[in-house]
């Protein structure tokens, strides 16, 4: 992974997250018109809690990534010294 791919993974990120949260967004909205304890709604709700639980992953794939990014730069460093 180059310098010139830290836009990319950047943009990658950014477009994660808005459609989680986009998709969060519908589907609580969803869920809030549907008649409780009706199957729907039970999906509606299995659905939000799957992409809150996605969304909490969010936080460590960035530092994995940060991490790989630093890790490259410093293995960049070391063959150009």
């Amino acid at each position: 992974m180059g310098i010139g791919s830290l836009q990319s993974v950047a943009i990658a990120f950014v477009l994660v997250t808005v459609t989680i949260a986009i998709g969060a967004y519908l589907v609580n909205e969803v869920g809030d018109q549907l008649p409780t304890d009706s199957v729907a709604q039970n999906v509606t709700d299995d659905g939000l809690a799957a992409l809150d639980v996605f969304g909490g992953w969010l936080t460590i794939l960035v530092v994995i990534v940060v991490a790989a990014v630093i890790l490259g730069l410093l293995a960049l460093y070391q063959r150009f010294r």
